[in-house]
């Protein structure tokens, strides 16, 4: 009978083989996500899988392009489903913090200190699982849909800047970012979704442009924009078929990889401070819906 048992020193080499592998994986994942043809895959990637980093983003749609929806092992067991025999997981990077202790100059007692590190982890996508159904978790915005006039009301009224409707704007445009008197102008009588994806777009410009960022050219500045819009309208079905992206291989191809993931981040990070107010805003509404529905009654 073969024995399996691996030695201290074969399981710190094993580990660092796997720690190598996952690395270079993500680095090649981030170089392929700004082919033209990738970078809009793995937005919409990002949309579906938020909850987690980039760089885990990118990991799970090099393993399975056709993600839907991931957990562990151990959040499907709770959701009462089961991975299909047979089923290989995701990989992903798990964050593993850790404490030493170390010696202060002028201090008699060894002070202890926290690290971080990052172990292999596994998820697996719906696909592969079995059991109970799962409830829809997303609400869509659509023209028609009753959640869109309030959540774009809940934008502008929580919004960290004035955002005007009465600002002289260019034909072509639909909005701006005004950077020096820092507001936000959106063009009025847009569609609701037009309205929707054109405050987004210029939200973004007002979270990441600021002068400090001037540094940054305007087609980059453009590109994060774009895409944290991309990102927000596809979580919540409103229309991206006027998103192009075609660019973004040009754009890229004198960046390093550090840079890349770096750009990635920040729109990722944006993206998440955005769905986080509009789920907010529609936690209230589902809140408030009886009260209004019973208003109208009464009217």
């Amino acid at each position: 009978m073969q024995d399996y048992t691996l030695t201290a020193e074969e399981y710190k080499a094993r580990k660092e083989a796997e720690r190598k592998e996952i690395l270079s994986q993500l680095e090649d994942g981030v170089k392929a996500v700004f082919s033209s043809n990738k970078y809009t895959e793995f937005l919409k990637a990002y949309a579906k899988f938020h909850n987690y980093s980039v760089g885990n983003t990118i990991l799970i749609l090099t393993q399975k392009p056709d993600a839907e929806r991931v957990a562990s092992f151990t959040t499907w067991k709770r959701m009462d489903r089961h991975i299909v025999k047979g089923e290989a997981g995701i990989k992903i990077i798990v964050p593993s913090p850790y404490t030493f202790e170390v010696k202060v100059e002028g201090k008699e007692d060894l002070e202890e200190m926290t690290g971080m590190g990052f172990r292999t982890g596994y998820v697996f996508d719906i696909s592969q699982t079995e059991g109970k159904p799962l409830p829809t978790l997303v609400t869509l915005l659509t023209e028609d849909s009753p959640g869109i006039k309030q959540v774009i009301e809940r934008l502008v009224v929580t919004s960290d800047i004035p955002i005007h409707f009465d600002k002289p704007i260019k034909e072509s445009s639909n909005g701006y970012y005004h950077l020096e008197e820092n507001f936000i102008a959106v063009k009025p009588n847009l569609s609701d979704t037009q309205t929707f994806k054109t405050l987004i777009h210029e939200m973004a410009h007002s979270k990441l442009h600021g002068k400090d960022t001037e540094h940054l050219s305007a087609f980059e500045r453009e590109v994060q924009a774009e895409s944290v819009a991309y990102v927000v309208c596809h979580k919540y079905g409103v229309d991206t078929s006027d998103y192009s992206f075609g660019y973004i291989a040009g754009w890229s191809e004198d960046k390093d990889v550090k840079e890349l993931k770096r750009s990635l981040d920040t729109i990722g990070k944006c993206a998440d401070e955005l769905i986080e107010k509009i789920d907010k805003a529609l936690v209230i509404e589902e809140r408030e819906l009886p009260q209004k529905q019973a208003e109208a009654m009464e009217r």
